[in-house]
């Protein structure tokens, strides 16, 4: 589909975010980052979680991207 997307002209960058989002497939993500503070800058810094901890929902009702893609 992502070479279809491509060859109409439109912006595939944006097309391939769509494929890519947890929540058009139908499922939704949680704990995938954690804040921390910067202890130099003093800033919020995001990280990532590691994958096993993540808890995933699925939402087939939210679903707006077949699920063969």
């Amino acid at each position: 589909m992502q070479s279809r997307l491509s060859q109409t002209g439109r912006n595939s960058t944006k097309e391939s975010s769509y494929l890519r989002n947890a929540l058009h497939a139908g499922r939704l993500l949680w704990n995938r980052a954690r804040t921390v503070i910067d202890p130099v800058t003093g800033t919020e810094v995001w990280r990532a979680r590691p994958e096993e901890v993540l808890v995933e929902t699925p939402l087939p009702h939210l679903r707006i991207i077949p699920e063969d893609l």
